[in-house]
């Protein structure tokens, strides 16, 4: 359908755990290289973006896991965008393996000007170049995640060098390895079935963080739920938040 892109990855070794499931990280790693594609298939890539000193920044992304691929599988992801506005856009992402589906979620962007740091209006030349796809994959609304109120768990992390992306700030990808990092033992057969993550403050380099972690009360039918939260040591200001659900 016009508007969907479609790229096929690998899931190599590196991108595994213990079971040499694909990780949570490597996971919304491969979403963001869908979509990172498809802005280059529609000419308006890396360099084009760096041109002009914007870029697209995730805000949230909101997914559910009903299979962990595993080394060797090759995973299709198929993404397109539902929403286009002033400042914002939404993206949907599914990703499949030769079995059937893996993986549904929805995301949330901005556009950002990377000379001022702050969110600016998408330019009409960049709304055309995504046609809308109606279709969404886990309803309209992107519920946020809520901050840990009282915080069972605490990580010290300190922004460095290797945690930095293109955009000069730590990457999306890093806060949520900073959360995990803060999990409690989990038996080693437990997965990860939802996960919903908000980036709301740059972290940027030198910078040092608190990674919270409190547990949630279960749902019926489900494992483990976690709130998580990265704060600035300094400020205390809340930097990003996510909740995530595990099997049993």
């Amino acid at each position: 359908m016009q508007g969907k892109f479609s790229t096929r990855l690998d899931v190599r070794y590196q991108d595994t755990d213990s079971n040499l499931r694909m990780t949570p990280i490597a996971l919304l790693g491969a979403m963001q290289e869908a979509a990172v594609l498809h802005a280059e298939a529609v000419g308006q890539g890396v360099a084009w973006h760096a041109a002009r000193a914007r870029v697209w920044m995730v805000v949230q992304t909101w997914a559910r896991i009903a299979r962990l691929p595993t080394w060797r599988t090759q995973v299709t992801v198929t993404t397109w965008a539902t929403e286009m506005g002033r400042l914002l856009s939404k993206r949907e992402f599914l990703v499949e393996d030769e079995a059937g589906e893996l993986v549904r979620a929805s995301t949330l962007w901005a556009f950002l000007d990377t000379q001022a740091r702050q969110v600016t209006r998408v330019p009409a030349e960049v709304a055309s170049a995504y046609p809308l796809v109606a279709e969404r994959l886990l309803g309209r609304g992107l519920p946020r995640p809520r901050p840990c109120p009282h915080p069972e768990r605490e990580l010290p992390m300190l922004a460095r060098r290797r945690d930095l992306d293109s955009n000069g700030h730590v990457n999306n990808l890093r806060h949520l390895e900073w959360m995990l990092d803060c999990l409690p033992e989990l038996p080693p057969e437990a997965a990860i079935r939802e996960l919903n993550i908000r980036y709301q403050r740059e972290i940027l380099p030198g910078a040092r963080a608190l990674v919270r972690l409190a547990r949630l009360a279960p749902q019926p039918g489900a494992g483990p739920r976690f709130c998580h939260e990265i704060a600035d040591a300094v400020s205390g200001e809340r930097l990003s938040t996510a909740e995530t659900t595990w099997s049993e």
